[in-house]
């Protein structure tokens, strides 16, 4: 799940991108499908998957080992730019 929710971060930040570049309507064909994933599901799933990732690290059901700890910290990254921007 932290893979996927990783890509829909990825897909908000390329939204996001192409929002503020200046020659973002060269690339409208990809933004509209970039758009669903970015902005409508990289929020709520970012938050239900952290929010769980760090609930089952506090109660010891999973450890570090098993879970990517770099996405789950990218993922925060990403979520702190999501809420601010």
């Amino acid at each position: 799940m932290l893979k996927f929710v990783f890509i829909c971060n990825l897909c908000y930040l390329a939204g996001w991108l192409l929002r503020i570049t200046e020659r973002g309507e060269d690339f409208m064909w990809m933004f509209k499908h970039v758009i669903v994933l970015g902005y409508l599901v990289a929020l709520p799933a970012n938050i239900i998957t952290s929010l769980l990732a760090i609930t089952l690290l506090l109660l010891r059901k999973i450890t570090w080992k098993e879970l990517p700890g770099y996405l789950l910290i990218l993922n925060l990254a990403i979520l702190i730019v999501q809420i601010l921007v």
